[in-house]
């Protein structure tokens, strides 16, 4: 098989200039912790490698004044790292530092889970918890944004059309006093693929009741999405075991209508009560003052 031809651009405007030349056979790469993976299992064969580690404006993490910009070549250990992520976004330092391994964490990157639009990408159910945008680079030249939820059709998950890169995620910041969490259940502890994660974030009213809660769910359907019951089950409730206990039981109520008669349904509608309990457990550990920090 001829070897593909590798293009590095180093800032947007070469990136852009670079997209035209792409077919419907080239990738873009990163990490390449999934490409590499294709390739040597003949799922993929790329005439064209578009390497954006390069591009400067993909790897910085800035903070504006009312979002965070995450460059979407930056890898998962350094999101996980980054003191901005852990203060105001402190779940998706949760998901990003329980990506595989420690060698996965300093290779792959949050473009790359976003780009293969897997159903179990650790990165998906938090980035729909925050309202996330996404930055989107076409090969006119145009950088637009989008909605990441957008993305999501019919229940799956659509990554971006040929001829066009994600450059970078933007994350609204939240109130004060908001708190987030994440956790996943897996094979495994850490080198694992999610067979069910949770991410929630909670405000708090002035007499410490539970305030437009928000609760999503991956790797259960072909996309995250949001557990509705378990949102309407706690809002206005104050933090208390009885409020973790209706979470659970309203997260199984949603496992149950988002996969009816599939046959991981007992485990997971089970496993998710469980892991209810522990997301509880970490937003309550972080309510108290500015928005939490990831631990």
């Amino acid at each position: 098989m001829k070897a593909a031809k590798m293009l590095s651009p180093a800032n947007l405007a070469e990136l852009t200039a670079a997209l035209p030349r792409m077919t419907e056979k080239s990738r873009v790469v990163a990490g390449g912790t999934d490409l590499v993976v294709a390739i040597k299992e003949g799922r993929a064969r790329p005439d064209l490698l578009l390497n954006v580690l390069d591009v400067k404006e993909m790897r910085a993490v800035l903070k504006k004044a009312d979002a965070l910009e995450i460059g979407a070549a930056v890898p998962f250990g350094e999101i996980a790292s980054a003191e901005a992520v852990r203060r105001y976004f402190p779940a998706l330092a949760d998901a990003a530092a329980h990506v595989g391994s420690k060698q996965i964490r300093n290779r792959g990157t949050i473009g790359g889970n976003i780009g293969s639009a897997s159903p179990a990408g650790d990165m998906l159910p938090v980035l729909l918890l925050y309202g996330a945008s996404l930055r989107v680079a076409h090969a006119s030249g145009e950088i637009t944004e989008r909605p990441f939820a957008s993305m999501i059709e019919k229940g799956r998950l659509l990554p971006p059309a040929g001829g066009q890169v994600i450059v970078s995620v933007l994350l609204p910041l939240p109130p004060a006093g908001s708190a987030s969490a994440f956790v996943k259940l897996g094979s495994r502890t850490e080198v694992t693929i999610a067979r069910l994660s949770i991410a929630m974030s909670a405000n708090f009213d002035a007499d410490g009741r539970i305030a437009s809660p928000a609760v999503t769910l991956g790797a259960l359907a072909k996309a995250p999405i949001f557990a509705r019951e378990a949102m309407a089950a706690i809002e206005g409730n104050y933090p208390d075991e009885a409020a973790s206990a209706r979470l659970a039981a309203a997260l199984a109520r949603d496992v149950d209508e988002a996969i009816p008669g599939r046959a991981s349904q007992p485990y997971k509608r089970h496993a998710v009560r469980g892991a209810a309990a522990d997301v509880f457990e970490k937003i309550i550990s972080r309510r108290a003052g500015a928005p939490g920090t990831a631990s």
